[in-house]
């Protein structure tokens, strides 16, 4: 919820999904209900908890132009090498 604040209040539009828990919007988040139907919609896909099923994303949909942050390493070596393969700027932070 930090994080999502921090880019609102910086003017950027900004959604959330979280493939495990259902997510109200009276927290006032913008909820996306299915990322892995609109990823080629987004300028940044910031991966901020550790699920391992954003590795069922296709990232062959997303834009050039899209940029990845993953904040807990949870994406698997393959995903990273096909994202590496596909030149899109990709960030990684934590460990596995």
């Amino acid at each position: 919820l930090v994080l999502y604040k921090k880019l609102k209040n910086a003017g950027a539009r900004v959604f959330a999904e979280d493939p495990l828990i259902k997510i109200n919007e009276e927290k006032g988040l913008d909820v996306v209900a299915n990322l892995k139907k609109k990823l080629s919609f987004y300028d940044a896909i910031i991966l901020s908890t550790p699920h391992k099923e954003f590795n069922r994303l296709n990232f062959r949909t997303i834009s050039k132009k899209t940029i990845v942050i993953d904040l807990n390493n949870v994406l698997s070596k393959k995903k990273k090498q096909l994202i590496e393969k596909l030149n899109i700027k990709m960030f990684t932070l934590g460990m596995n």
